[in-house]
């Protein structure tokens, strides 16, 4: 990974996520850009242009003097390479704007924020940012803190863009030494011979596109596959969970503004999500 984009609001939360992202960069000396967008709101039109410039102007300027400082923090601390961006605007839009101009390697993000960022992490906006971004994107909840990633768990439904997912798990996977655990969550829509024989299929494509030795697999069984997943994660404390944009509804259930605070244990493992632009073959 040559470039790590990072947007920021500079609260709490945004902070820990840069504080991930540094730690993620330190393995393959990575360059780090943070981005941070602000927009103002003018309740009427009649408010003179000569004040609105100014404090366009007066707003960008702190918030280049607050990710200067972040860069050299990061520069001296981390001995990483750092640069910044600043541009007016709302949060998502902006994030993808920059994403599709500078083509990072990989976007991580805060989940919650003080102000822009929280619209790029909550609900339905988590799924845009994560569906139109032309990068994987890695999602870090509050309280997440980078302890290595040891322990991924790749969500599957056997689609063919899953395949290509994991494709790319694996590149951060092998940067990490880390051990991939591809599941199935099955509400036994199919029996358990099918779903095995599914799996055996999957697995069967995946040996001949992959070469990673620290892949295993396994099918759980359910009535949602959401709880399935965190069940298996509440178990198995992985460090990362990983998916494709095919399981958009699954994902939202897991990280949306829906869930329950019943479920909100899986809250402190970082999302690791890919956009894929078309429905993919099933392995049926």
């Amino acid at each position: 990974m040559r470039t790590i984009l990072v947007p920021t609001d500079f609260s709490k939360n945004a902070k820990n996520a840069l504080d991930y992202a540094a730690s993620v960069a330190k393995k393959e000396n990575s360059k780090l850009i943070l981005l941070h967008a602000f927009h103002i709101f003018y309740p009427s039109s009649e408010i003179p242009v000569a004040m609105v410039v100014e404090e366009v102007s007066g707003t960008q300027k702190k918030a280049e003097e607050e990710l200067n400082k972040l860069c050299l923090e990061i520069k001296k601390n981390k001995k990483l390479k750092c640069d910044f961006i600043c541009r007016e605007g709302l949060a998502v839009d902006i994030l993808l704007e920059v994403s599709r101009k500078i083509r990072p390697d990989l976007i991580i993000m805060g989940t919650k924020g003080a102000s822009g960022i929280r619209e790029v992490i909550l609900g339905s906006n988590t799924a845009k940012v994560i569906e139109k971004a032309i990068c994987p994107v890695i999602a870090v909840p509050a309280g997440a803190s980078f302890k290595g990633i040891r322990n991924i768990v790749f969500s599957t439904d056997y689609h063919e863009s899953d395949v290509n997912a994991l494709k790319k798990t694996t590149g951060i996977a092998k940067i990490f030494g880390s051990r991939i655990n591809i599941l199935h969550a099955s509400d036994r829509e199919f029996t358990q011979e099918v779903e095995e024989g599914l799996m055996r299929q999957f697995m069967k494509t995946v040996s001949k596109k992959i070469k990673y030795s620290k892949i295993s697999s396994l099918v759980k069984y359910g009535e949602l596959p959401e709880n399935i997943l965190q069940d298996y994660i509440k178990k198995k404390k992985p460090d990362l969970i990983a998916m494709s944009t095919q399981r958009r509804s699954l994902l939202e259930k897991l990280f949306g503004t829906s869930i329950t605070k019943k479920m909100a244990y899986h809250t402190n493992v970082p999302l690791l999500a890919f956009h894929h632009k078309h429905e993919s073959v099933v392995f049926i």
